[in-house]
């Protein structure tokens, strides 16, 4: 309690998500940003939390500014044009996925994006998604 490690906290908000409690998981998220703000990985997992929560504006403003930090990464963009894509937001998720991939490999993402969209009940297919990764660094 008196030196918060912002990574358990972090840790412990993936856990809250995987359970379903993402109000829960969006706190402790929010507690680990004020010990390491602007740390990419962090905003990228409390966007993905509004994101299941079907809070996708929010979970846009998070993955941007996720996306602009200095640390970010390419999943972190992945995750971003993950959350565009569920807002039918196409040709700016494709931008921001050429950034780090082959204009195959971007073709290809999309069309799985596209297809992860138009499925009946997309939702369910990423909490299922979700709850089947592997874990990343936190």
């Amino acid at each position: 309690p008196e030196k918060p490690d912002w990574r358990i906290l972090s840790a412990q908000g993936a856990v809250a998500d995987q359970m379903g409690d993402h109000a829960r998981a969006q706190s402790y998220y929010e507690a680990a940003l004020k010990l390491v703000p602007q740390e990419a990985s962090v905003m990228s997992n409390l966007g993905l939390s509004y994101a299941l929560a079907k809070r996708l504006p929010e979970a846009e403003r998070w993955l941007r500014d996720a996306a602009d930090a200095p640390k970010a990464d390419a999943r972190v963009r992945q995750n971003l044009a993950l959350v565009l894509s569920l807002q039918g937001k196409f040709a700016e998720a494709e931008a921001v996925l050429k950034r780090d991939l082959s204009p195959e490999d971007t073709a290809a993402l999309m069309a799985d994006l596209r297809g992860l969209v138009s499925q009946p009940n997309s939702w369910r297919a990423i909490k299922r998604a979700d709850a089947n990764a592997k874990p990343t660094r936190i």
